[in-house]
């Protein structure tokens, strides 16, 4: 079947850049909006299956409050900056791959944005050509293993095929632990909503304890909404 959004060539999570700026790579998984192409194979887009329902009806506008509100401009979700970050959404850039359409990024409060950074949490967004509440979670499975499959030939080995399954703000979440070769560990969820698709990236070297503190503070907080 084709995807979602087209997969497109990646190869790491976080690029090294010149000058003073970190470059977020981006990832190939589902196609965003721009006009639809076949696969490789040829085969069709992805058959919806009539029992399967989303975890909830979603919400119909953004309303995070009680912090720093990251939220991208038109972007289709917002979080709180968690406790000792900072937002470098200004400091990086999105290239190698698919980018999202509104990225943001945050990092440690003390740490000095080099290229040689390798804990930052990425968060992108993608509007997708389905509305993936009339899909099983079976069927958004099997388009995250093409992309686990993409990953791996990038040089990321991933702890499991079998994703830990979440609600992302009651809107379903899949989530994966990858290990680059260059020695940083990311811990990856994708969270559906009708034709949305937010992803939250937390990748770590340093310190995987402040990174994971501040990834469960943006997943408790983050809220998304999907185009009507």
């Amino acid at each position: 079947m084709t995807n979602l959004r087209r997969l497109a060539a990646a190869t790491t999570l976080l690029a090294a850049v010149a000058a003073c700026s970190s470059t977020v790579a981006g990832k190939g998984s589902f196609n965003g909006s721009g006009t639809p192409t076949a696969s490789a194979s040829g085969t069709d887009t992805p058959t919806a299956t009539p029992s399967a329902t989303s975890s909830d009806a979603g919400r119909s506008s953004l309303s995070c409050s009680g912090g720093t509100v990251l939220q991208p401009k038109s972007a289709p979700y917002c979080y709180l900056l968690p406790a000792g970050f900072k937002d470098v959404s200004s400091l990086t850039s999105t290239t190698v791959g698919q980018t999202g359409e509104h990225p943001s990024s945050v990092a440690l409060a003390g740490e000095t944005i080099t290229p040689a950074v390798r804990d930052l949490i990425i968060v992108l967004d993608f509007t997708l050509r389905l509305d993936t509440d009339n899909l099983s979670d079976d069927q958004l499975v099997q388009q995250l293993n093409t992309l686990i499959t993409q990953f791996e030939s990038q040089g990321f080995t991933f702890e499991s095929r079998t994703p830990e399954r979440s609600t992302v703000d009651g809107a379903r979440g899949f989530g994966y632990h990858a290990k680059a070769r260059e020695g940083y560990s990311s811990d990856i969820v994708f969270a559906f909503r009708g034709k949305q698709e937010v992803e939250v990236n937390c990748q770590y070297k340093v310190h995987q304890a402040d990174i994971q503190r501040a990834c469960g503070q943006i997943m408790s907080t983050v809220q998304i909404v999907s185009p009507s």
